[in-house]
């Protein structure tokens, strides 16, 4: 939602690769957050005995979530997202800086000089 406000394509990435289930620019925005937002918001679920074994299943070798710990984990992460966090002389919840930082991107986005320059038949 946040780069659609800021007049953004998600689908158009720098580093990820657009497909119809897969918004690039919307992983590339992710990705540098990924520590602050998803990773920390599991590990303070762990830490704080939220999730159990049970809310995890096997399933061919691999260790997944089940739809108990997904809700768990959702839940961590929303609580994360609502929290408030100072940024130079400002304090606001982590949702909303994101849409700020999306903002700036597309700011900077639009002031950066462009190198094409269209086709000029003479």
């Amino acid at each position: 939602l946040a780069l659609k406000t800021a007049g953004l394509d998600s689908m158009n990435g720098f580093y990820h690769i657009g497909r119809a289930s897969r918004p690039a620019l919307a992983l590339d925005a992710m990705e540098p957050l990924r520590p602050l937002l998803a990773d920390s918001a599991v590990l303070a679920a762990l830490n704080r005995g939220e999730m159990e074994t049970d809310d995890f299943r096997r399933e061919d070798g691999a260790v997944l979530l089940n739809e108990e710990g997904r809700r768990k984990v959702i839940r961590a992460y929303e609580r994360r997202m609502d929290s408030s966090m100072a940024h130079g002389n400002k304090s606001a919840t982590l949702r909303k800086m994101i849409s700020v930082n999306i903002r700036d991107l597309a700011d900077n986005m639009a002031a950066l000089p462009s190198k094409y320059r269209p086709l000029e038949i003479k």
